[in-house]
């Protein structure tokens, strides 16, 4: 088994945190430490997990307050034998209903053993659960922190842990997650805990958003930029084709009167002809 955060070792981390980062150290003083909550783990915490991927904290609480008094008790086979409709009353979406249902079954068949993952290491856990439709790094590094009390789990995809570091830092920006991956280095091996510390600061300070990361928002206008050249790009096209109709048509008009002209030039020389002759005659 694995290191857990306990209550000790929070105490320890984050004042080991604090004599590191002045900012953490300012943060702590003004906030005090953050609580300890640890998730009873297996099916029932992953599931929520996946319950709570892209909601905020409320709307998250109250479906998953429905979903589980609409199961007897929170297994596998207690999840499957509610219909799609029944779930979907619940506020679950039609991707979550696939991706509770996929979990469920493979806990049920065996394919992953939530019990053993306290005993794997954490990118082995993380491999292991990301096998699973619905569930991505943050879906397994938030159980690796909340349920397995890992203390060097860094979900650099977490929202919040972004904003909350980006304000801590005084940047005008979201770092990115690469940026935040780097930024974590800094804090092993107690990132769990720096987690829980920016969380514990983003709910203090009810914190505002900050702008998206900059590689983001170079990436939306590349794209934009890339529609107006297509866009572009296709109005070129038509205007040439439109041309090149036009011209087909010029010299289709020119072939066409070619022997019209060709007549009035033979008309007129043989006119002239005629003139000169009666002339010549007259003489």
């Amino acid at each position: 088994m694995t290191a857990r955060v306990d209550a000790d070792f929070l105490g320890a981390a984050v004042a080991e945190l604090a004599r590191r980062d002045g900012d953490f150290a300012r943060m702590v003083a003004r906030h005090g430490h953050p609580a300890l909550r640890v998730e009873p783990g297996g099916f029932s915490a992953l599931l929520r997990i996946i319950v709570e991927q892209q909601l905020s904290v409320a709307s998250a609480a109250a479906i998953w307050g429905r979903v589980e008094s609409a199961m007897a008790e929170a297994t596998p086979r207690a999840f499957l034998a509610l219909d799609d409709a029944a779930l979907r009353a619940c506020g679950l979406s039609r991707p979550k209903i696939a991706y509770g249902r996929s979990l469920a079954g493979t806990v049920l068949a065996g394919t992953l053993d939530v019990d053993g993952l306290v005993h794997m290491d954490d990118e082995a856990a993380i491999a292991a659960l990301v096998q699973i439709k619905g569930i991505g790094r943050w879906t397994a590094e938030i159980y690796l922190l909340s349920a397995l009390a890992r203390p060097d789990i860094w979900p650099a995809g977490d929202l919040a842990v972004a904003t909350a570091a980006g304000h801590l830092k005084g940047m005008k920006r979201r770092p990115s997650e690469d940026e935040l991956r780097a930024m974590g280095e800094a804090w092993r091996p107690f990132r769990a805990v720096a987690a829980r510390l920016l969380w514990h600061f983003f709910r203090g300070e009810k914190l505002r958003p900050l702008a998206p990361p900059l590689a983001k928002r170079r990436r939306a206008k590349t794209k934009g930029k890339a529609k107006t050249k297509a866009k572009t790009k296709g109005k070129t096209k038509v205007k040439i084709r439109a041309a090149a109709k036009f011209r087909t048509k010029a010299k289709s008009r020119k072939v066409q009167t070619k022997p019209g002209r060709t007549r009035a030039k033979t008309a007129r020389a043989a006119s002239k002809k005629r003139k000169s002759t009666r002339r010549g005659a007259r003489r």
